[in-house]
């Protein structure tokens, strides 16, 4: 039984992809689970026809594409005058309440795409008890501090650049002073 279809754009695909991987499905478990994934080649304008055919016997699609909901738009008005019975809930910048699931704003994670498919696996009735104490361990690993200390850049001049040698004191018991402009 179909349940949750997924519409990837662009680099979200690959942030679709990897929180699969961190969630430990593989293809047959997301099979199973009545999940499956269809990537869109080209986002403007959208191939409708193979879009709705792939929505079609789906009771959501979420549609996963950063910035602007551009393909999630012209699914739901390619989907509009279907019949209900064939017509499947289309949720990614909002859910089907309206409440906000995926950022217009910045980019993607996999852990964020990971926290909304187990959300809406969840919604969909989907009953796989492993997909939340996956997602808890997640979480727990996002709280963790960075494992790499990144060095400080500390400020100095270019090699090229001419503050490089006119702001050195010419002997070692030179000072420098500045000077007021009068």
């Amino acid at each position: 039984m179909k349940r949750l279809g997924i519409i990837t754009v662009g680099k979200a695909h690959q942030d679709v992809m990897q929180a699969c991987l961190d969630l430990g499905l593989s293809h047959n478990d997301l099979r199973a689970l009545g999940v499956s994934i269809y990537k869109v080649a080209m986002s403007w304008p959208l191939e409708t026809v193979g879009a709705c055919a792939f929505a079609a016997g789906h009771r959501e699609v979420l549609v996963v594409e950063e910035k602007r909901s551009n393909v999630e738009a012209q699914l739901k008005e390619a989907l509009f005058h279907r019949p209900a019975s064939q017509r499947p809930v289309v949720t990614g910048k909002t859910d089907d309440t309206g409440h906000a699931l995926l950022p217009e704003v910045s980019e993607f994670s996999a852990y964020l795409v990971a926290r909304v498919l187990v959300r809406r696996a969840l919604v969909n009735g989907i009953d796989a008890p492993w997909l939340t104490e996956r997602l808890a361990s997640l979480d727990q690993a996002a709280k963790k501090p960075p494992a790499v200390v990144i060095p400080i850049r500390r400020p100095y001049f270019c090699s090229g650049c001419p503050h490089n040698t006119s702001t050195r004191t010419p002997t070692a018991r030179s000072v420098a002073v500045a000077s007021a402009a009068t």
